[in-house]
């Protein structure tokens, strides 16, 4: 249960620069925005959901806004935070492929987000990633079912670079092709809208009947 952004989760990212609460804050949410935000296991949410960042000043380091020390140490509190949100996502109940799905050409960025969140969350899309079942219908489908406003005859849809879907019509590509792709342990999805310069971008997973069982089964 990963949504709407960081659900289950308790995360606690610690330092022992001395950084200033409030630009600690301000860095803290920039970097949850763009990796603990951008995830997906299956859609649902809990009461659980929170970030917490300690900076204990221990080492004497200072980070001060507008140095290069800050831009610096936000570099690194992101690699730290989207490695975690990697991983949550990797430890997904059942889960046995990753998806990068991102989602160009859009109107805004909030209605890329929109899409791809959309695409991310979408049971017949992880389903599809769990059985390597080339059918980017499914794909097109969900972008379809989102708020984002695009002409369907310039969606563009690629799977690990390869052309799939071109000015909406799937391309005749060999089904073998396809699942191979389809097979490896994480898969990029890119979605051309032609609509516009906005973007955006969500990590998810397959759904699989480990998922099923697991949640089926849990209060046995």
């Amino acid at each position: 249960m990963i949504a709407p952004s960081m659900a289950t989760m308790l995360c606690v990212i610690t330092t022992d620069a001395a950084v200033a609460p409030a630009l600690f804050r301000w860095l803290l949410r920039g970097v949850a925005a763009r990796t603990f935000n951008r995830i997906s296991v299956d859609g649902d949410m809990s009461t659980n959901d929170t970030i917490v960042a300690l900076a204990s000043g221990a080492s004497g380091a200072a980070v001060r806004p507008g140095t290069p020390s800050a831009k610096t140490f936000a570099v690194m509190l992101g690699v730290v935070a989207q490695r975690l949100a990697t991983q949550i996502v990797r430890d997904g109940e059942g889960a046995a492929k990753l998806m990068d799905v991102e989602v160009i050409g859009a109107r805004t960025d909030r209605e890329a987000m929109a899409a791809a969140r959309q695409i991310a969350t979408s049971p017949l899309v992880k389903t599809m990633l769990a059985g390597s079942d080339p059918n980017v219908g499914r794909i097109a489908g969900a972008v379809g079912a989102s708020p984002a406003r695009f002409n369907p005859a310039r969606l563009e849809i690629r799977l690990e670079g390869v052309r799939m879907v071109a000015r909406g019509i799937a391309l005749p590509v060999a089904p073998a092709v396809m699942r191979r792709l389809l097979r490896r342990p994480r898969v990029s999805v890119r979605v051309n809208l032609h609509a516009g310069s906005g973007c955006g971008q969500m990590l998810t997973c397959d759904l699989t009947e480990e998922y099923v069982r697991i949640n089926a089964g849990y209060a046995t």
